[in-house]
């Protein structure tokens, strides 16, 4: 289709519409909110921004342009090109905090396009002026390898399976070539065997004999085999000495999810009503909720995205003042280092949003399976795999509902036995991806009284491996590097699951108050004995101003209390204090491999529970812009913060490491509940006061819709708008999932 024509088709489809938000189904008056000078683009609520991701007629024609300029300048066959990555770059931060405008006047509209050739196996960059249909210098990215892309992971399984000598070995263990499953890993960078010169994937193998069997509760080993995405072959092959080995259906157990009649079968149905719909509004990707303003949007990498937060204090002026929190957070990177010295566990490293994608790998959610109750769902847009190729659409990417979040506060007077109480919501962000055997849900959850919950939930299966005699037979009975989920002694057999760690990093461009900032650390400490602490009792904070980024690189420390204070440089709170959100870091993590571990070449990062930085638009990622296959001894945040730049009143940006330390439990197989992390990021001395004070009573008509399920309510969907309500799902349309 022309360009024109995907636009009317975009408009039908609802597809990057930036028609007038719904509530309840009815049209909301334009948002008015204020801001102080210098912060003005923070209440800018026009529907179309320049911060707007890309639409679909906006990503098929760069991706035209794009693909023509650099074929043009490098004569690079063009049907040899595929896109890495083709998303908007951001306009000049200056520009946008005082940005006022309506649509997107004044501003330049330009795309990134990050190209590969398939024929040399060189990299490109080139941007695109999608106002003026023009394309900036074409520019060859050395000694780099993109993320995968869906034709990687499918050239790899047709790859191996058209090799003679895996079939050979497969059919010589009597099993069945067409029934191994494969997913493709990144090889990473263990040494020069692995540079970027070649386009480098090894499959991690399962035997799945049924349909409905568990991919992942087989795992066959005994084979090497690395193969070249280019060149689409297979550059090595070995059969290890021990032979192929994978478990028999009797030593894999839980292979199948219990069927309907054996589920539980006292569960009663719990439904969240809201007959009035909710209480967010959406104006395009502007969304506005209980005093929060923030843009909504997406990325390949990073999937869900927040921009330009603030927070309405309606303490500061009459009508409220827009008071700017945050310029941007998302998720930034994740790595997934394994603890087994074992081949193959040992090569599992995987940075799931560098070498994969979080966005690109994002499911499309289902209503009651996925999020329950009133819900708006957004659909996300990714750019084409090559020139001319039409633009990718996840449907129902992005969930957006309230839940109630128990008590906000409350105080009883015991001498005239009258209470206070106000019950608490939160508005939650969320979407999810699966890559390999992990699901991960990624969450913002915002809450009324302007704290920022940044969580993620881990589930889906375990990454397996097969038990032997010298495991079993060794002192302990078991392998030390994971956990046994099963073994057959007699036959010297069993399936363990290895020790590993999710190792997290959010990324938060601070702007309190303004993008002038200075971060400091907290710490607690017992007063000394004596004079001024005759009961022992007495106890202190001490404060230490992070003033370069080599002295901050800090680690948390529970024996302190520790955590990250983020003042404003110029605004003050009525105490004379400068106005401060504080960063506490609820799950910590420690990395366990040593210094010497090939990957932490690549994942520096893991090394500290923060870092601060100077904002630079380009260090965007922890691990580096590029980590697949990296080379280079210094990446990422070690390589920007090595700068040591200067940090006091200047515009920062803080890196946020948290995780979850997995050893993996009997409970955790076949399917692991949620396991959560997060980190949260709440006024300290923002306020003058409490801000959730003016949150209503809960009327008797809240109390009476929840104790009763008897009505049930669908809000109508928006026309013109491609976020749609739903509510109240017939829970019958969940499928019967199997593994």
């Amino acid at each position: 289709l022309s360009p024109g024509q995907r636009q009317e088709n975009e408009s039908k489809e609802g597809l990057g519409s930036h028609g007038g938000a719904a509530r309840g189904g009815m049209e909301l008056p334009p948002l008015s909110l204020h801001a102080a000078p210098g912060n003005e683009g923070f209440a800018n609520t026009s529907a179309v921004h320049p911060l707007d991701p890309l639409s679909l007629s906006e990503l098929e024609t760069a991706g035209l342009l794009a693909g023509s300029a650099v074929a043009l300048a490098t004569r690079e066959p063009l049907p040899s090109l595929r896109f890495s990555d083709l998303s908007l770059l951001e306009p000049p931060k200056h520009r946008l905090l005082t940005f006022r405008g309506h649509a997107r006047e004044g501003l330049p509209r330009i795309a990134l396009a990050t190209a590969y050739s398939v024929s040399s196996g060189k990299v490109y960059r080139v941007s695109v002026d999608l106002h003026a249909r023009s394309t900036g210098r074409v520019e060859h990215v050395p000694n780099v390898q993109p993320p995968f892309s869906p034709e990687d992971y499918e050239i790899c399984e047709v790859v191996v399976r058209g090799h003679a000598g895996f079939r050979d070995a497969i059919q010589g263990a009597g099993l069945n070539p067409d029934k191994v499953m494969m997913d493709p890993w990144s090889v990473g960078y263990f040494g020069p065997q692995d540079a970027p010169s070649r386009r480098l994937a090894w499959p991690l193998m399962y035997y799945k004999e049924r349909t409905e069997d568990n991919t992942y509760a087989r795992p066959l080993e005994g084979l090497r085999v690395l193969v070249d995405l280019l060149k689409r072959t297979v550059v090595e092959f070995e059969v290890e000495q021990g032979g192929i080995r994978v478990a028999s259906p009797d030593e894999a157990p839980y292979m199948t999810y219990p069927a309907p009649a054996q589920q539980r079968q006292d569960l009663r149905d719990l439904l969240v009503m809201q007959p009035e719909g909710p209480s967010f509004s959406l104006r395009g990707n502007h969304l506005y909720w209980q005093n929060w303003s923030l843009r909504v949007n997406f990325t390949a990498q990073e999937g869900l995205v927040l921009q330009m937060v603030g927070f309405k204090d309606n303490l500061k002026a009459q009508g409220g003042l827009l008071r700017p929190v945050l310029y941007r957070v998302s998720f930034a990177e994740m790595v997934v280092p394994y603890g087994d010295p074992a081949y193959p566990h040992y090569k599992k490293n995987a940075f799931d949003a560098g070498e994969d994608g979080l966005g690109a790998n994002a499911h499309s959610l289902s209503l009651g399976c996925d999020c329950l109750g009133t819900i708006h769902y957004m659909d996300a847009a990714l750019g084409p795999l090559a020139p001319g190729g039409p633009a990718r659409v996840i449907r129902n990417a992005i969930c957006i509902h309230e839940e109630d979040a128990g008590m906000l506060w409350k105080h009883k007077d015991y001498r005239t036995d009258t209470s206070e109480v106000r019950r608490a919501r939160r508005l939650v962000l969320s979407f999810m991806c699966t890559i390999g055997n992990y699901d991960y849900g990624f969450y913002y959850n915002l809450m009324q009284d302007g704290t920022i919950e940044m969580e993620v939930k881990l589930t889906g299966i375990l990454s397996v491996g097969n038990l032997g005699p010298s495991d079993l037979g060794s002192a302990s009975g078991h392998r030390p590097y994971g956990t046994t989920l099963h073994c057959n002694r007699g036959k010297g057999t069993g399936l363990f699951a290895p020790l590993h760690q999710h190792i997290f990093c959010a990324r938060l461009d601070t702007c309190l108050d303004g993008v002038a900032n200075r971060v400091k650390e907290m710490d607690s400490h017992p007063s000394s004995p004596g004079p001024s602490n005759p009961h022992h009792n007495a106890w202190t904070v001490q404060e230490r101003l992070l003033t370069s980024e080599l002295q901050a690189q800090r680690d948390a420390d529970l024996a302190k209390e520790r955590f990250w204070v983020v003042e404003s440089s110029g605004a003050k709170n009525r105490t004379g204090k400068p106005t401060a959100y504080k960063l506490v870091a609820r799950d910590p993590i420690h990395i366990m491999a040593r210094d010497q571990a090939a990957f932490l070449r690549r994942a520096g990062y893991t090394k500290h529970t923060l870092w601060v930085t100077a904002y630079q638009p380009q260090e965007r990622f922890p691990g580096g812009e590029f980590p697949n296959q990296d080379p280079r001894p210094l990446c990422g945040l070690p390589l920007y913060a090595a700068k040591d730049r200067p940090l006091v009143d200047k515009d920062v940006v803080l890196w946020h490491v948290f995780g979850a330390h997995h050893v993996p439990r009997l409970e955790d197989w076949p399917v692991m509940p949620f396991e959560k992390v997060s980190c949260v990021f709440k006024p300290f001395g923002f306020f003058d006061a409490s801000p959730v004070l003016d949150v209503p009573v809960a009327t008797k008509r809240q109390m009476l819709l929840s104790t009763s399920n008897r009505h049930v309510h669908t809000a109508p969907t928006p026309r013109g708008n491609h976020h749609k309500r739903q509510s109240f799902p017939d829970l019958s349309l969940c499928p019967q999932s199997r593994l």
